[in-house]
């Protein structure tokens, strides 16, 4: 079974930031792992969430097992992305 993507209102406005073909390379890298995602994220030290890569940006998401749903919490530049990231 294919694993459902959600968006928050904070990694669509950083989608929106990005440049068009940046972002779309990210959604589409996103998009093509639904299958087995946990063969292409990387857990982030100290944390519950993934990251993944897509050349020179990341995405940071929460892999919510239960209802096997990719949250996407943030999207951006690998030099900006961990610098704001804090959970609350």
């Amino acid at each position: 079974m294919a694993w459902r993507i959600e968006w928050s209102k904070e990694a669509l406005r950083d989608l929106s930031r990005l440049e068009h073909k940046d972002a779309k390379r990210l959604v589409k890298k996103i998009e093509s792992i639904i299958e087995d995602p946990l063969a292409h994220f990387e857990r982030l030290s100290r944390y519950d969430d993934y990251k993944i890569r897509a050349g020179d940006f990341r995405a940071i998401c929460l892999l919510l097992f239960q209802t096997q749903t990719i949250l996407v919490e943030k999207a951006g530049h690998h030099k900006y992305i961990y610098k704001n990231f804090s959970k609350k």
